[in-house]
């Protein structure tokens, strides 16, 4: 993945600086034909919903804001404003530890927490759906509705609880888990024609998921030497909102 991001990129830098020398004005997007694209776009992925809560609940997600890269591209459809398109999706959100751990005090009195480390959720979403377009003289405006699948990941967490009532000592570690389940986007953009073939986007998009997981959670007591490990299922919903900004190489304009 991370080679085809790298790829695409250099592609488009290399369809950047060619177009740079001695390019005409481009003909207004209005008097030419919905057109093709292929574009990658960086960005913030801001967790929506019990995906980002912090509060005292077991639906909560504890997902803090964090960063997506994505790849795009379209076909046109024939005499229409329509586009056929594939998008794919990579992306990050770290855990809120600290929050979990306050939470988890608040519910055992007499219990502390120390946490040793945690991973975090990440992602990656494969759709296809269509594009609506809107041209308006060198801007295009874009909005799409799109399904898929998402290939997610819950976090490792391990951590470490102290009963002060007998003065025990428990270690808890968390495996991560993989999950895939279907998922839709819903999202607007603007694309700015500087070229030709060349473009810059502007998007946001509403990403949703609700994946199953199943992490085995094993329990260490460290004053007896017990070891209990216990698989479990736990289904969290991914909702995200995503703004990126980009580059694109345009095709199919006259």
């Amino acid at each position: 993945m991370k080679t085809t991001f790298l790829s695409l990129s250099l592609f488009l830098l290399f369809q950047c600086s060619s177009q740079a020398q001695n390019t005409p004005p481009p003909a207004p997007v209005s008097d030419n034909p919905t057109t093709g694209f292929i574009a990658l776009g960086f960005g913030s992925a801001m967790p929506l919903g019990d995906y980002g809560s912090t509060s005292n609940s077991t639906a909560s997600g504890y997902a803090q804001s964090g960063s997506i890269i994505d790849i795009s591209a379209g076909i046109p459809i024939n005499h229409s404003n329509f586009v056929i398109a594939l998008k794919f999706d990579n992306f990050s959100n770290g855990y809120d530890i600290q929050s979990y751990s306050n939470n988890f005090v608040a519910n055992s009195p007499g219990y502390d927490v120390e946490v040793i480390n945690s991973g975090g959720y990440h992602g990656e979403t494969a759709l296809i759906g269509l594009y609506g377009t809107i041209p308006i003289h060198n801007f295009v405006f874009d909005y799409r509705f799109m399904g898929g699948f998402m290939f997610a990941s819950y976090p490792a967490i391990n951590y470490t609880v102290t009963d002060n009532n007998v003065d025990t000592v428990t270690n808890f570690n968390q495996s991560s888990s993989n999950s895939t389940a279907f998922a839709f986007d819903i999202g607007i953009g603007l694309r700015w024609n500087v070229s030709h073939h060349f473009c810059l986007r502007l998007d946001y998009d509403y990403l949703s998921a609700n994946p199953s997981f199943t992490p085995t959670l094993t329990q260490i007591n460290t004053n007896y030497g017990n070891t209990v490990s216990v698989p479990y299922t736990y289904r969290q919903k991914f909702t995200l909102e995503n703004a990126t900004f980009g580059i694109g190489y345009v095709f199919g304009r006259k």
